[in-house]
C-alpha cells in the first residue's frame, strides 16, 4: 500500500501542470529514434540546481529539450535514445532497447531534505518509457550503448559550429564531463577539445537538428497549454492596468501582475517580468523594476506566465494617468497599426523576415523609421524565445509572437519635445492555421479605448 501512494504522489510532481500525455511523450522519442541512423545516438541532459548565493538554490525548471522528450521534472537525469536497438548489462541486469533514461534513486533520507523522488524502479510505468537506470551507472552504459557510435547529437552548450567542425567546446551541464571524455578516447582532456588540438571520437551536433523543427510545431495539448498562459497572463495585465497611477513603483504593479500569476497556478514566470515606466521603456529587457513613476508616463508592461512548462509572452504599454496624451496616442497607433499590418500577412508560407518587413514599412511611412529598434517576431513554446528554423517558411501549428515597437530617446532634438521618451511596444501571441491564423491574445485589452475604459473603472 505505501508503494502505491508514493506513485500516486510523485506523478503529478514530475509532470506538474502538464496536460501532455505521457503517450505523447513516448511518440516524441519514437520520432527521434525514427531519426537516428543506427550509428547515431541522441544524448539529452537536464539542468543541475543552480546556486543563487551561499547553500540556496534558485528555483528549479528542468532543461526544455529533456522535458519535451520525457515530461519528467527531476534534476541529475540524462535520456539516451539510439538509432538502432542496443542491449546494456549493468550489475547482472539486462537492458535492450532504443530509450534510455537515467535517473536519482529513491533516497528517504534525502528525500526528506529536498522532497519525493520518482525512482528508476516505477519511471518505466509511469513515464512509459523502454529503460530507467540509476543515474549512478551512466559512465559504465557508454561501453554497451556507445559501441560503433559516429555521431552524437546532444544538447552541450556550444559556440559557433559542431564539435565535428572545429568549434568551441563548453560543456555546462551535469554529467557532461562523462560524454567529453568519451570524445576525447577516455582521457581527461577538455582544455584540448577547447583549444580545437583534438579529433573526438564522433561528431558532435546540437540536438536542435532533430529537436527544433519538431518542437516549433505545437500539437493540441501544447497549444491549449500555451492558451492558459496567454490567459492568465491576461488576468494579470489587467490585474496591473486596473491599479496603474503615477506615483507607484515599478514592483509594486510587478507584485499585483504576479501574484494573479501565481493565484491562478503558474509555478514560476517565464521570463523575469519587464515593468519599465517612463525612460525605461527605451530598454529593450529592462528588468529591475525599482524606478518611482511619474504622472504623465506610460509604463512599458512585458510579462509571461508559464503553465505546464509552456510560456506566453505579452506586451501593453499604457498611461499611469489613465489618458493617453496626444503625442502618446499618435504613437501608440502607429504601432498597433503596423502590429494590424503584420496580423494580415500571417499565414503558411510567409517567413519571419516578411512579416518583419511589412510592420517596418507601415513605420517607416508614418515617419518613425529612426526609432525602430528590433524585429516584431520571434517562435514561442517551452522557451520564451523558443527553438525553430527562422529562415524557413512558417508552418500551421507554429505559436510566434507579433511586437512592433517605437522607442524615441529623451534627447532626440528632431522631433518635437512631446514625443521625446516615449517607449511603446505591443506583443500578442498567434498561432499559424492552415488557413492563415489565429490571435491567441486577442482577448487581453489592447486600444486606447479598452485601456482607457479599463483605467476608468
Amino acid at each position: 500500500m505505501q508503494r502505491l501512494i508514493i506513485i500516486v504522489i510523485l506523478t503529478p510532481l514530475t509532470v506538474l501542470f502538464s496536460q501532455v500525455t505521457p503517450q505523447e511523450f513516448n511518440a516524441r522519442r519514437q520520432t527521434v529514434i525514427e531519426q537516428l541512423n543506427e550509428n547515431e545516438v541522441m544524448v539529452v541532459f537536464t539542468e543541475p540546481y543552480v546556486i543563487r548565493n551561499g547553500d540556496v538554490e534558485h528555483n528549479y525548471r528542468p532543461n526544455s529539450d529533456f522535458w519535451y522528450l520525457t515530461g519528467f521534472g527531476e534534476t541529475n537525469a540524462v535520456l539516451i535514445l539510439s538509432g538502432r536497438p542496443r542491449t546494456l548489462e549493468l550489475d547482472s541486469a539486462q537492458y535492450s532497447g532504443s530509450e534510455f533514461l537515467f535517473i536519482q534513486a529513491r533516497d528517504l533520507k534525502a528525500e526528506g531534505v529536498s522532497g519525493p523522488r520518482l525512482g528508476f524502479d516505477d519511471a518505466v510505468e509511469v513515464l512509459q518509457i523502454a529503460n530507467a537506470l540509476p543515474i549512478g551507472t551512466f559512465a559504465s552504459a557508454f561501453n554497451s550503448i556507445f559501441i560503433g557510435i559516429d555521431t552524437v547529437y546532444a544538447n552541450i552548450p556550444t559556440l559557433g559550429k559542431d564539435l565535428s567542425g572545429g568549434a568551441i567546446f563548453r560543456p555546462a551541464i551535469a554529467h557532461a564531463d562523462t560524454l567529453v571524455q568519451w570524445l576525447a578516447g577516455g582521457k581527461p582532456t577538455r582544455k584540448m577539445i577547447f583549444k580545437r588540438k583534438l579529433k573526438p571520437r564522433a561528431a558532435l551536433k546540437s540536438v536542435e537538428r532533430i529537436l527544433a523543427p519538431m518542437r516549433q510545431i505545437k500539437s493540441p495539448a501544447e497549444i491549449d497549454l500555451l492558451q492558459q498562459a496567454i490567459d492568465l497572463t491576461g488576468t494579470g495585465i489587467i490585474a496591473a492596468i486596473k491599479r496603474a497611477e503615477g506615483g507607484l513603483y515599478e514592483y509594486q504593479l510587478q507584485a499585483t501582475l504576479e501574484s494573479a500569476f501565481t493565484e491562478g497556478g503558474s509555478p514560476r514566470r517565464g521570463f523575469p517580468s519587464i515593468m519599465a515606466s517612463g525612460p525605461n521603456a527605451l530598454i529593450l529587457h529592462y528588468g529591475s523594476n525599482r524606478r518611482q513613476s511619474k504622472p504623465g508616463e506610460l509604463i512599458l508592461i512585458d510579462v509571461g506566465a508559464e503553465v505546464g512548462m509552456y510560456s506566453a509572452d505579452i506586451t501593453r504599454t499604457i498611461p499611469l494617468d489613465g489618458k493617453f496624451t496626444k503625442a502618446q496616442a499618435e504613437v501608440y497607433n502607429v504601432v498597433l497599426g503596423a502590429q494590424a499590418a503584420a496580423f494580415s500577412a500571417v499565414r503558411p508560407g510567409v517567413t519571419g523576415k516578411e512579416l518583419n518587413e511589412i510592420a517596418r514599412e507601415y513605420i517607416v511611412e508614418a515617419g518613425y523609421d529612426k526609432y525602430i529598434r528590433h524585429g516584431i517576431a520571434h517562435f514561442l513554446g517551452l522557451d520564451v524565445h523558443d527553438v525553430g528554423m527562422k529562415v524557413e517558411p512558417l508552418k500551421a501549428g507554429t505559436v510566434i509572437t507579433v511586437e512592433p515597437g517605437i522607442y524615441i530617446p529623451v534627447d532626440a532634438m528632431e522631433i518635437d519635445a512631446a514625443y521625446r521618451g516615449i517607449g511603446i511596444r505591443i506583443e500578442d501571441d498567434v498561432l499559424v492555421t492552415d488557413t492563415g491564423h489565429e490571435v491567441l491574445s486577442q482577448n487581453i485589452p489592447k486600444t486606447i479605448a479598452e485601456i482607457e475604459g479599463l483605467m476608468a473603472k
